[in-house]
């Protein structure tokens, strides 16, 4: 794990400065068989959305959220459009 700012013990930001400068949180995660987690091999796009969705509930970050990278916003995209900020 990383330090109370909420940092990947991969990736390094400055010591949650974006949360209090802006209240913006950054989530990093590891999708299945990547980094350290576990694989899947019944992984399919909409599972990694279902994932993402989940995750996004169990943190409690709310019913909206923004989404970078070109694999999960595509699949967030098609899957819960619903969920993502206009």
């Amino acid at each position: 794990m990383g330090d109370s700012s909420g940092n990947s013990n991969r990736v390094k930001l400055r010591d949650g400065a974006g949360r209090r400068a802006w209240g913006v949180y950054f989530l990093f995660y590891d999708r299945s068989g990547y980094g350290e987690s576990d694989s899947n091999t019944k992984r399919s796009l909409e599972s990694e959305v279902d994932d993402i969705a989940e995750l996004a509930d169990q943190l409690k970050i709310g019913p909206k959220f923004y989404i970078i990278g070109s694999y999960p916003t595509w699949g967030c995209l098609k899957h819960i459009p619903h969920r993502q900020f206009n």
